[in-house]
């Protein structure tokens, strides 16, 4: 046989076909699939092993000052407050203060004379340091007795006022508002956010029902009036505990790789997340800080032009969601307590402007002996040279 005849045979040896149109098995073809499938395994395992680089907390608003002081007094004066709290009856904690009964009222502020001396010995340190990393120590702001103690001081309040103690019925409710607003000043857990509005909220809720009846006259009035006014929420104060909640969140799931100090590591920092193939650590970091970044801006809009998404909508939106599940569902875990932080903002601020006003009102029926016909009636005056208070919501005067 002849090359060229070879080679003819070679090639026809190479293109058999079984039946017409149908062409043998070509061992190139398993190699080809082989290669094609390793390329796409390498890319997929690239996509879930590779982390992005540290995100960029730029667009955070975070407060990091510190104060150098290890130990603050003011600290073991509230543990000390907390443990001597006797716990309120259920139907006083469920019901509204207008509807407790006198005798309950009375058992509870006598069975409570330690722990009122305590909040006035707490609210009266001059020593406060709340910037203080010893903060960091306990979680004091989840104990069991904070609404025990909120209930407590509006029973002071009704236990005075109902004895004709107006002056010390004002000073108990305006010791919640007071209390508030040193809880915000406490950027180290979340939980004493939450405390300051539950007891901003009884507060309010116990100076309202006091001013309907009281007949304190004007000066007394406007004394405690300007009292409550310097406890207001600030926009400040929450925007500064956003951008601390996040430091939070960042120290509770890196512990000492966040790069944070360790004297203001929480006690239940957990250990580095690093090395679970579904989490990554980076990424998580980043649907943190652009959600907190979004409260952020949410807390500057008005009430009516915020918006409000659940941790459920935050984790199906994301689209890290597939290489970075377990991060995303722990983000959509974490952030759940912060989102309607906002909302509730608004609405402990209106709370309070609602409250001004009824100081307001107050003042001018004990003095004139009449009810004002409309902001106007009342003039600058009893206004002070300040315009109506307003409604958050609105803008408008209430």
């Amino acid at each position: 046989m002849t090359e060229r005849e070879m080679r003819k045979a070679r090639r026809r040896a190479e293109t058999r076909f079984d039946e017409p149109g149908q062409r043998l098995w070509n061992p190139w073809i398993p190699l080809g699939i082989l290669a094609v499938a390793a390329f796409g395994i390498t890319v997929l395992a690239w996509g879930f092993l590779q982390d992005e680089d540290v995100p960029s907390e730029a667009t955070l608003r975070i407060d990091r000052e510190s104060d150098p002081v290890s130990a603050a007094p003011a600290i073991e004066r509230l543990r000390v407050l907390l443990a001597s709290v006797a716990p309120a009856p259920a139907e006083m904690v469920t019901a509204p203060p207008s509807r407790w009964e006198a005798p309950l009222v009375a058992r509870l502020v006598q069975n409570n004379d330690q722990a009122l001396a305590n909040l006035r010995d707490f609210l009266e340190e001059p020593d406060w340091h709340p910037r203080s990393a010893a903060w960091f120590a306990a979680d004091l702001g989840s104990h069991d007795a904070w609404t025990s103690l909120a209930v407590l001081k509006q029973a002071e309040a009704m236990f005075q006022a109902d004895r004709h103690n107006d002056a010390a019925a004002f000073q108990a409710a305006l010791d919640l508002a007071e209390l508030s607003a040193r809880l915000q000043d406490i950027n180290t857990w979340p939980s004493y956010q939450e405390r300051a509005l539950m007891l901003h909220e009884r507060g309010c809720v116990t100076l309202a029902l006091l001013l309907k009846t009281t007949s304190l006259p004007m000066q007394p009035l406007l004394e405690l009036e300007e009292e409550f006014k310097a406890c207001a929420p600030s926009d400040k104060a929450l925007g500064a505990a956003l951008g601390a909640a996040y430091v939070f969140e960042k120290k509770i799931m890196l512990g000492p790789m966040s790069r944070e100090p360790l004297d203001t590591l929480p006690s239940t920092a957990q250990p580095p997340q690093f090395g679970r193939v579904l989490f990554k650590p980076n990424k998580t970091m980043r649907l943190f800080i652009d959600e907190f970044g979004r409260l952020q801006d949410e807390m500057t809009r008005p009430p009516y032009a915020r918006t409000t998404l659940s941790a459920g909508d935050l984790a199906a939106s994301s689209l890290t969601k597939l290489p970075n599940v377990q991060g995303t569902r722990y983000f959509a875990d974490r952030i759940a307590p912060y989102l309607d932080l906002p909302a509730r903002h608004g609405v402990a601020q209106a709370r309070h402007s609602v409250v001004s006003a009824l100081f307001i009102i107050r003042r001018f029926m004990n003095d004139m002996k009449r009810v004002p016909r409309s902001w106007a009636d009342m003039g600058q005056v009893y206004l002070r040279k300040q315009s109506p208070p307003s409604d958050p919501f609105t803008g408008k005067p209430l």
